[in-house]
């Protein structure tokens, strides 16, 4: 079930026209573990095409690994009958490890919002978690729902390698009612 739900929300994505994109680099001590490029190209990528990069941040994890953000956003073109406009906001979250700057495991939220100048709320939600590196993290939590203006994400982790270091949070995407959007 829990994979159906993860190929739907592909799917929405994509019907969302979220053309994305991924950069994957190798280091010989992680090869061996690193997924095939067939099976990174069928996850959710984490460059959406046509967005803005609004925001990034690092932060240390630990002495081997940091967690990096970068918040995007995108006016969709048209107006619906009620004059309302559309928006999406992405909120990537990687794990980093600090010597190959290679992503180990990403969780990425999308809201889709509506407003109009009087009212907003966020129409879809979707959380989706890519392991780029197997056997490493053990998910303990990867979903997301909306809520009246706001796109909300959970993700939380364990590192298996590093004495089940856990990490992860809530995060959430708010649009108001004249089409500004916040993130975490």
């Amino acid at each position: 079930m829990k994979r159906i739900n993860r190929i739907m929300a592909l799917f929405v994505a994509m019907v969302m026209s979220l053309m994305l994109s991924i950069n994957v680099y190798a280091d010989e001590n992680i090869v061996p573990e690193l997924l095939t490029q067939k099976e990174i190209s069928n996850s959710l990528q984490d460059v959406p095409k046509d967005m803005k990069l609004v925001g990034t941040s690092q932060m240390d994890l630990d002495e081997n690994t940091y967690i990096e953000t970068e918040s995007y956003e995108a006016e969709i073109n048209g107006l619906t009958r009620a004059g309302a406009k559309t928006k999406i906001g992405t909120y990537t979250y990687r794990v980093k490890d600090k010597k190959t700057q290679v992503a180990l495991i990403k969780y990425v939220l999308t809201g889709k919002f509506t407003y109009n100048g009087r009212s907003c709320k966020c129409t879809e939600s979707i959380g989706v978690t890519t392991h780029l590196v197997r056997n490493r993290f053990l998910v303990l939590n990867d979903r997301s729902e909306k809520s009246g203006d706001t796109a909300i994400g959970y993700f939380y982790c364990r590192d298996k390698k590093n004495n089940n270091k856990m990490f992860g949070g809530t995060f959430k995407i708010r649009i108001n009612k004249n089409g500004k959007i916040t993130f975490p």
